[in-house]
């Protein structure tokens, strides 16, 4: 299958391009213009709100990082989204502990 040379892409879309050793990603908006031996496609962006944010890995690295919205996301050719999760508000008179899965450990009790 041979995808069209020219990309219109939008405010919310990005174009991850992959060639013979290479990928990389072309954010819109914007016009792109491909070769046709290379694979193109056409993603959009995560969208996230005040209290959603993404666990990311690098392919590459195997480094895991959060990204917190409120943002439109885009990720690099290399970035692989792990999970989307949503924060916990907390009030004024609210508190909480965390507890470490692997050894049982509270790790802190935080007050807000």
């Amino acid at each position: 299958m041979i995808l069209p040379w020219v990309y219109f892409l939008q405010e919310d879309e990005q174009l991850l391009i992959e060639a013979f050793t290479q990928r990389w990603t072309v954010n819109g908006p914007r016009v792109c213009w491909t070769a046709p031996f290379w694979k193109a496609r056409r993603l959009k962006g995560i969208t996230l709100g005040p209290t959603h944010y993404l666990r990311v890995r690098n392919t590459l690295t195997g480094e895991l990082r959060n990204e917190r919205g409120p943002k439109l996301f885009f990720p690099t050719a290399h970035d692989e989204v792990v999970k989307q999760l949503e924060a916990i508000p907390l009030k004024h008179h609210q508190y909480i502990c965390l507890i470490d899965n692997q050894n049982g450990v509270m790790r802190d009790c935080l007050n807000y």
